[in-house]
């Protein structure tokens, strides 16, 4: 299962899982990218389960939890890819702003991995992978607050997810990228993007289908002895300047 599957890093996550073979349950909260993506996978010949979803509604997550467990029998690996914020600075914003960046990036995480767990005990494992950000690492200067004291949420809350479920060997990981081609990005003012390109240090945005890469491989059985990491995908940023 990929959550927020119709953005520019779930989009490439997707592309990825499904060129190796995964059957494949997508999520998003936008119909139409969902059908974008739809319309992309015809290619491919995973099995493909696709939903419309709110990740910050309880409902709305079992019922995809459990259309996935019907069509496919079970539950090998969640990617928790739903997530975003727009740049707006803490003391400007209302109380509904931070708790919708709040419940998006950090509640839906968290529902999505408790509707999957018992799942993945039955089956007798699986894989976990949340995608945080370099900003829950370091905090960010470009008005993203909130996004950042999210993700450094997901980030602590993937390391004792990890814990608790060792021993029914459910591996939890995350990854956190840094300044990605996106359509989000792409959003920003010129002059907001050559500034974040200038502080880092690899001097361009990073590319959706690298943080891709690294999730296919902490989905795979090569890393099997991998559990309760955060892996930066960011160009260098999370070093510091």
């Amino acid at each position: 299962m990929v959550t927020g599957a119709g953005g520019g890093i779930g989009r490439a996550i997707t592309l990825a899982l499904a060129r190796e073979g995964a059957d494949l349950a997508l999520n998003d909260i936008s119909p139409e990218s969902l059908e974008r993506l739809a319309d992309e996978m015809k290619v491919v010949t995973s099995r493909l389960l696709v939903g419309k979803a709110d990740v910050t509604k309880c409902d709305e997550v079992a019922r995809m939890v459990r259309d996935t467990l019907d069509e496919f029998g079970g539950m090998d690996i969640l990617i928790n890819a739903a997530g975003g914020s727009r740049a707006s600075y803490f003391h400007n914003t209302p109380h509904e702003y931070w708790n919708n960046v709040i419940d998006l990036n950090l509640k839906g995480t968290l529902i999505c991995c408790h509707e999957v767990i018992e799942p993945m005990i039955r089956r007798g494992g699986g894989r976990i992978i949340n995608i945080a950000s370099v900003a829950g690492m370091i905090g960010s200067s470009n008005g993203l607050a909130a996004y950042a004291a999210a993700k450094a949420g997901v980030i602590g809350f993937t390391k004792s997810l990890a814990k608790e479920l060792a021993s029914y060997r459910i591996n939890v990981n995350c990854v956190s990228p840094g300044p990605i081609r996106t359509p989000l990005q792409s959003m920003l003012d010129p002059e907001t993007q050559k500034a974040i390109i200038g502080t880092t240090y690899l001097k361009r945005l990073g590319e959706p289908e690298e943080v891709a890469s690294l999730v296919v491989f902490l989905a795979s059985d090569d890393a099997s002895y991998i559990t309760g990491q955060n892996y930066a995908v960011c160009g260098g940023r999370s070093l510091g300047w």
